[in-house]
């Protein structure tokens, strides 16, 4: 995508006199409602920049989740991009999704199969013993807690069946994945990746180095020094240039002047960051940053057999111009 024209139309200034309140996020998602986040966070602001087009993808984000103590960064992000794509909130499961990975040894947006429900494979966030199960949900099993992602569904008789030979639901299909390793200069970086996430509308999943910094109401403060092997994958679902900062969020003490900034969705809990939300200026995400992956949909039938026809492979448009 180097060289692409930006398509969307400028914003200009907006207007951040109307303080639209912690009702103003839950009326757009329901789902982000009732939770106490700094005025001077991106993600109390965020109803203006919808409004302006300038944050799609925000109606379809789904809940914060927590990993736990488990290294599972990469499925919480894939799964969190996943669930935005497919528009309708549904709760899939990053457990399964590990699986997947495992047993087809490439991930379900790679291999064409569905991710699967949360309830007919739950996700354990803690360490486990090995004689410790948990409830399979919908698939009326008991499942053995696993710190591997080849866990098995206990049976009846006591044996173990692998989760590829269980009949799961058809949630999480046609979701698919492209991963980015040619970064190129920063500039050309920033322009592709608010063109993906703005004009076409496709959430992203980073990998980042994850080393020695500060969250102080979400925003990312790096502190020198560090382990540089600490990474982490993150939902990345907004992204805002440095002509719409909010006024309030420039009078944050670790706010970066001059940077554009993006919104990630983290998997650490709603205490992590501004309830469950990161803020990362451009310069900070570029600096850590080993690749990207984009999601987007299925339309084509390309990898999944018979995806349901929609007007676009990211979040739709209505007829009016404004979000379905």
């Amino acid at each position: 995508m180097p060289g692409h024209s930006q398509s969307l139309p400028d914003a200009g200034i907006l207007d951040w006199t109307s303080d639209p309140g912690p009702a103003g996020l839950e009326t757009i998602n329901p789902h982000l409602g009732g939770i106490d986040r700094s005025p001077m966070g991106f993600m109390y602001w965020a109803p203006v920049l919808y409004e302006n087009g300038l944050f799609p993808l925000l109606p379809y984000i789904t809940s914060v989740r927590d990993q736990g103590e488990r290294g599972t960064c990469t499925a919480f992000g894939a799964v969190a991009s996943a669930e935005i794509i497919l528009m309708d909130h549904q709760d899939l499961s990053e457990q399964a999704y590990l699986f997947h990975s495992a047993y087809f040894r490439t991930p379900p947006v790679f291999a064409g199969v569905p991710i699967g429900a949360e309830q007919e494979w739950p996700y354990n966030p803690g360490p486990c013993p090995d004689d410790l199960r948990y409830p399979g949900g919908a698939l009326g099993r008991d499942i053995p807690c696993s710190q591997t992602v080849h866990q098995g569904i206990l049976s009846e008789d006591g044996s173990y069946t692998s989760f590829s030979d269980v009949e799961s639901s058809e949630q999480g299909r046609c979701v698919i994945s492209t991963n980015i390793f040619d970064l190129n200069s920063e500039e050309e970086l920033f322009d592709n990746m608010y063109h993906i996430l703005n004009g076409l509308r496709y959430p992203i999943s980073v990998s980042l180095r994850w080393n020695n910094f500060g969250l102080r109401d979400g925003f990312f403060v790096q502190h020198d020094g560090g382990d540089s092997d600490n990474n982490h994958a993150i939902a990345v679902v907004g992204v805002v240039r440095s002509d719409h900062i909010p006024p309030a969020a420039q009078h944050h003490p670790d706010f970066q002047a001059g940077e554009h900034y993006f919104i990630l969705k983290n998997s650490q809990g709603l205490g992590r960051g501004d309830g469950g939300f990161v803020y990362m200026s451009a310069s900070d995400l570029f600096r850590n940053l080993n690749f990207y992956s984009v999601f987007k949909y299925d339309q084509d039938s390309s990898v999944y057999r018979d995806c349901p026809v929609r007007s676009s492979a990211g979040v739709d448009w209505c007829l009016d111009g404004r979000l379905c």
